[in-house]
């Protein structure tokens, strides 16, 4: 088995510093992994993959991740959207959607009081956020408080702007080694078997039932001493 890594970028896993992700290529090199950078793919078809440059590839099973695309719904709705790349419907900082220039009016105003938009779709205008899930969690979150709130609260105080907590960025590269950036306590960066162990670590502290953690433990213990049971991967 062959595996090759195709990205269009001039390096993979470019969100991360550059000690990081050159100590992920180097690892994933010495995998036999074949890491093809500024490779453009023109088109797919079944068995080929056609690469600038390159011509016709073939391929076994393909793992294709190619980012976001605009929805047709956010595309039509008349509402104020960056420009640019993604388009994304943009919102105050408390998550309101804000109306088209043509749509502002003295009694209406800038925004859509009671219209929230989270997600890939939307985005802050003055603090633009990546389109990842833990943003798309912490919004929605924060859009659940604002409304219990308002169901509950008589007193007219506005709400407190929406603050991302930025989480830290954890990738497995396979053989109990990985990488992660941003941590918030202990190292800002980490890499090799450090990264693996906080990775597991931080995933077995996040699992919510005692039923799972010990099935978990049950088998990672089973899996060190015969191996993993590919019948069931």
């Amino acid at each position: 088995m062959k595996i090759t890594v195709y990205d269009v970028a001039d390096h993979i896993l470019g969100m991360y510093d550059q000690k990081l992700y050159e100590h992920a290529t180097e690892k994933m090199l010495a995998k036999g992994i074949d890491i093809q950078t500024s490779a453009t793919i023109e088109k797919v078809e079944r068995g080929y993959l056609h690469i600038k440059d390159k011509g016709k590839v073939p391929y076994g099973v393909l793992l294709w991740v190619a980012g976001n695309k605009n929805g047709k719904l956010v595309e039509e709705l008349d509402v104020k959207k960056s420009e640019g790349g993604l388009v994304r419907m943009l919102t105050d900082r408390h998550l309101r959607l804000q109306r088209t220039e043509r749509n502002i009016s003295a009694a209406d105003g800038p925004i859509y009081p009671d219209v929230f938009a989270l997600g890939d779709a939307a985005d802050i205008e003055s603090d633009p956020l990546p389109t990842t899930a833990e943003v798309a969690v912490q919004k929605s979150k924060y859009i659940v408080r604002q409304l219990n709130g308002a169901a509950s609260d008589s007193t007219g105080e506005a709400a407190p702007p929406f603050q991302f907590d930025e989480k830290k960025q954890v990738t497995y590269i396979g053989q109990r080694d990985g990488i992660i950036e941003g941590a918030k306590t202990g190292p800002q960066k980490m890499t090799g078997a450090q990264a693996w162990l906080s990775w597991r670590a931080e995933s077995f502290g996040w699992t919510r039932t005692w039923q799972v953690r010990v099935g978990i433990l049950v088998t990672t213990v089973m899996n060190s001493v015969f191996g993993r049971d590919i019948t069931r991967l």
